[in-house]
C-alpha cells in the first residue's frame, strides 16, 4: 500500500509540471490574444475602418456644441466592404473665423482617416489630432 501511495505520489509530481506547463501555455496565448484585442479595440475606437469602396463623400453640417471640426463616419456591411463619409461642420468653422484652407485642412486629416491612418503625436502633422485655425 505504501508503494501504491509512493507510486501515485510520483505520478502526481511528474504530472505537476507538465500540468503547469500546458497552464502557462493557454496563459501566454490568452495574454497574447488580449493584447491584440485590445490593440484592434483602441484602434477602432476612432479611425480603424478605412473606407474600402473608393467613395468617401464629404457633407456640410451644422452641429451645436460638439466641438468637432468634423469626423470620419463608417459603416462595415459585415462582409468585405467599409462605407465611409467625413462630415464637416461648417458652422463651428465659422464660428472659430476658419477659411477655405482651413476647410480643406480639417477635410484632410479626416480623409486620411479614411484611409486608415491614426493620429499623430508630432503637431506639424496633418494627422495631429487638434488644429490651429489660421482664417486662410
Amino acid at each position: 500500500m505504501d508503494r501504491r501511495f509512493a507510486m501515485m505520489g510520483s505520478g502526481l509530481r511528474g504530472l505537476a509540471p507538465r500540468s503547469v506547463r500546458m497552464w502557462l501555455v493557454g496563459l501566454l496565448v490568452a495574454l497574447a490574444m488580449a493584447a491584440v484585442m485590445a490593440d484592434r479595440a483602441s484602434a477602432s475606437s476612432g479611425e480603424v475602418m478605412a473606407d474600402t469602396d473608393g467613395y468617401v463623400p464629404v457633407y456640410s453640417v451644422c452641429y451645436s456644441g460638439t466641438g468637432y471640426l468634423a469626423y470620419y463616419s463608417w459603416y462595415y456591411d459585415g462582409y468585405d466592404t467599409v462605407y465611409g463619409a467625413v462630415y464637416v461642420d461648417d458652422c463651428l468653422l465659422a464660428d472659430y473665423g476658419a477659411g477655405p484652407h482651413d476647410r480643406q485642412m480639417v477635410i484632410a486629416h479626416e480623409m486620411g482617416h479614411a484611409r486608415g491612418l491614426p493620429h499623430s503625436s508630432d503637431p506639424d502633422s496633418y494627422m495631429y489630432p487638434y488644429y490651429t485655425i489660421t482664417g486662410t
